[in-house]
């Protein structure tokens, strides 16, 4: 994987974070409907009790086979954001199309989701969705973690940190890998008081909150993904997440687009200006660590 060795300070995503999720959250649109003879969808499965407490699937049509499944948590900077976005729904056809199983769950936000109420909600949703794999043409066995921004940070921290799934119920053996794109991984959230009184302002030890601090060997092993413009989560987390993991006796790898900023990294799927094979090598990367999967041709 090619690496760029420049990175840009880590504190400016603190500063950046709200400004950036809100350009990159596009309001919820109608559903497309999905194409005839490549993906099913089912919307608004309910997972818990709470009012966004449901979650999306998308299916391969015609897929031989159970699918590995592939949890997907959206970005909004913890406050704002839902699966029926845009760049939502196509990272979820992109992947469902190379042959898995796509679930996207809304999650408490900000503030009736402070720390850790949003990834109780992300630990929930596998859990229901290892439940409920098989009736969709799943296998609850082999699941992979993926986010991107504050859902990056949430799908590594439940790859790293096993309290979370572990109190859902999910056997650590089933989660096979995680994918961070362009997530917050590394360093204290105290320079940014917004999230200090607001989303984290009830943790005092400052070390649970950071992925970079469950480095562990036996981790399901990582890819983190960034644009090198971006300077929220970007080249810098990836970098530095994937040294400390290496470091720690776990396995990670990174890669960094060149030309990418923060949502730029999601409009590089298909279905729009297509800037980087992302799709793709997360493809690769969850066939490699999840098992063989039928590839659904694109059209």
């Amino acid at each position: 994987m090619r690496i760029i060795r420049h990175f840009r300070p880590a504190g400016l995503w603190l500063g950046l974070l709200l400004l950036l999720g809100a350009c990159g959250g596009l309001p919820p649109m109608e559903p497309l409907p999905p194409a005839e003879g490549e993906i099913g969808v089912e919307r608004d499965l309910r997972y818990g009790e709470g009012e966004r407490q449901v979650l999306d699937i998308y299916r391969p049509l015609g897929a031989e086979g159970p699918a590995p499944v592939v949890m997907y948590f959206h970005h909004g900077a913890f406050y704002i954001g839902d699966k029926a976005e845009l760049s939502n729904r196509t990272l979820a056809r992109a992947l469902a199309r190379r042959g898995f199983l796509v679930a996207v769950p809304n999650y408490r936000l900000y503030p009736e989701g402070r720390f850790p109420a949003f990834l109780e909600d992300a630990a929930a949703a596998t859990a229901w969705m290892r439940r409920e794999a098989a009736q969709f043409g799943g296998d609850p066995e082999r699941v992979v973690l993926t986010g991107h921004s504050a859902g990056g940070y949430m799908a590594v921290m439940l790859t790293l940190d096993g309290q979370w799934l572990r109190q859902a119920g999910v056997p650590a053996r089933a989660v096979r890998a995680g994918i961070g794109l362009a997530g917050p991984y590394v360093d204290h959230f105290t320079a940014n008081p917004f999230l200090m009184q607001g989303i984290f302002g009830r943790v005092t030890d400052q070390e649970r909150l950071m992925p970079e601090n469950f480095a562990r060997p036996g981790a399901p092993p990582l890819l983190l993904l960034a644009g090198s413009f971006d300077i929220v989560g970007g080249q810098y987390h990836a970098w530095q997440l994937g040294r400390r993991v290496r470091a720690a006796g776990g396995e990670a790898a990174w890669k960094i687009y060149f030309g990418l900023g923060h949502i730029g990294l999601l409009m590089s799927l298909p279905g729009l200006p297509s800037l980087a094979p992302v799709a793709d090598d997360m493809a690769g990367f969850i066939r490699r660590h999840a098992g063989e999967a039928q590839r659904v041709a694109l059209r």
